[in-house]
């Protein structure tokens, strides 16, 4: 189950590559009513197949595929929108150069236009469906928690949660300062931001429990840490050092 969890976004590419290779085809409906010739046909695999690996490249690189199960937003739309984009001035700078293995500029531009369109407008519609359809399972039935830090901890508790199917814990979301991991998700769980974002977060989410799963952290800092989360009003738990158990922390 952990393997599908961490694999299962990567199940959009082939959505997207037939989103890419239909909007192709529509333009050429388009353009060419009379007909598509053979050589024409030819030069659309080319254009279709490299205008794929550039897009798809694209959001993988940008982790455009990392949040489309759970946590797609309009930040995640604008974001794939930006890396469609970036991919097609780079296909059209290469279409450019080597005008004799792909389709006319003017098409591949129209093309790209068409599949970005699709390609969003298949996320959303993905949403749509998912959150009318989508039921909590039982760790979605628990309170609202919100874990700190995204270490190996971190990632040992959310498995034991999921692997227990726990009721006690609903586990909405992470928090870790350092910025490159900001956005990404880790065990299927985004992280919201860093620790000057616990309050807000905890607003907006609105979590009841937080859960500091960071063992190593010295006791001054673990002392802050703590002053900071009793500021949202949720309980607060530890994490221990030597196993995944969890202990609430007396004030």
């Amino acid at each position: 189950m952990h393997f599908l969890r961490r694999y299962k976004k990567y199940a959009f590419i082939p959505v997207d590559i037939i989103c890419i290779a239909s909007a192709y085809l529509l333009t050429l409906l388009l353009r060419f009513d009379t007909g598509i010739s053979g050589s024409l046909i030819n030069l659309t695999e080319t254009t279709v197949i490299a205008g794929s690996i550039l897009t798809i490249s694209g959001l993988l690189i940008f982790h455009g595929y990392n949040n489309l199960w759970k946590y797609g937003s309009v930040k995640d739309y604008i974001k794939t929108l930006l890396v469609c984009a970036g991919s097609l001035i780079v296909f059209l700078v290469v279409v450019l150069c080597f005008r004799d293995f792909f389709l006319p500029w003017k098409v591949v531009l129209f093309s790209h236009f068409i599949g970005t369109i699709l390609i969003i407008s298949t996320r959303v519609f993905f949403r749509l469906i998912l959150s009318a359809t989508d039921l909590p399972s039982k760790h979605e039935m628990g309170a609202r928690t919100l874990i700190i830090g995204s270490g190996s901890a971190a990632k040992i508790l959310i498995d034991d949660i999921y692997r227990y199917k726990t009721m006690l814990y609903h586990i909405v979301g992470m928090i870790d300062d350092n910025p490159e991991k900001i956005g990404r998700n880790i065990s299927g769980i985004k992280i919201f931001g860093n620790r000057q974002q616990i309050v807000s977060v905890c607003k907006d989410q609105q979590i009841a429990v937080i859960i500091i799963a960071i063992p190593s952290m010295n006791q001054t800092d673990l002392q802050k840490l703590i002053t900071l989360c009793s500021k949202t009003g949720c309980k607060v738990k530890l994490m221990s050092a030597i196993s995944s158990v969890i202990s609430d922390y007396d004030s």
